[in-house]
Order: C-alpha cells, then sequence, then structure tokens
C-alpha cells in the first residue's frame, strides 16, 4: 500500500480525557498515592517506578538503593496514616471554608 494510503487508513487516536474510576479505583488510586508520598518522605532517595490500582487493591514499585526491611515496614504505615491524616484535615478545612449548605463527597484520601 502506498504510504499516502496508509496515512489516510491510520485512525487518529480519540482524545478520551482522564479515565473514569469506580468509587473503589479511586480509593485504591488514592491509597497508592498516599503510600508513595510516605515511602518518598522516608526514604527521600526512593525512586517511584509503577504503581497502579489493581483488582486486589494496589502495589508501588521503588527503585532504592536498598531492598525495605521489615524494620522499615511499621515506619513506613506510620508516615502512611500521618499523610493521611494530613490530607483529611486540610481537606476538611477546605470544605469548612464553603459557604455551601449542600452535602460534600466524603474524603476519599
Amino acid at each position: 500500500m502506498p504510504m499516502s494510503n496508509l496515512e489516510d487508513s491510520v485512525a487518529a487516536p480519540a482524545n478520551e480525557g482522564p479515565p473514569v474510576l469506580t468509587p473503589l479505583e479511586t480509593l485504591r488510586h488514592s491509597a497508592a498515592h498516599i503510600m508513595a508520598d510516605a515511602v518518598q518522605r522516608l526514604f527521600p532517595e526512593a525512586k517511584v517506578t509503577i504503581g497502579p490500582h489493581i483488582e486486589s487493591g494496589f502495589y508501588y514499585d521503588f527503585d532504592v538503593p536498598r531492598p525495605f526491611s521489615d524494620e522499615d515496614l511499621p515506619r513506613i504505615e506510620q508516615r502512611r496514616d500521618r499523610e493521611r491524616a494530613h490530607r483529611e484535615a486540610a481537606e476538611r478545612k477546605i470544605n469548612d471554608s464553603k459557604s455551601s449548605s449542600s452535602p460534600h463527597v466524603p474524603s476519599l484520601a
């Protein structure tokens, strides 16, 4: 097939916008970000590589100089909890400052 005909037959990618997530997928996506933030605060040299939400939860792979140890896990969990509490407090402050009498979506962070 001549190149000009080939170019005409290839469809341009559709601009679909951001993916539409279910509430559970949104929760898992937010939880993955909170966990990644916690790890990077404790281990600034950690590079986030990949970490999607998946059917059973979420995961993140990190590029780190040394593997995480069993002793690191409680520290990561504590930092994760602090990150989540900080985000929830910030969201409450924003919602409290709104002058709307309508209900707001609860925090998924």
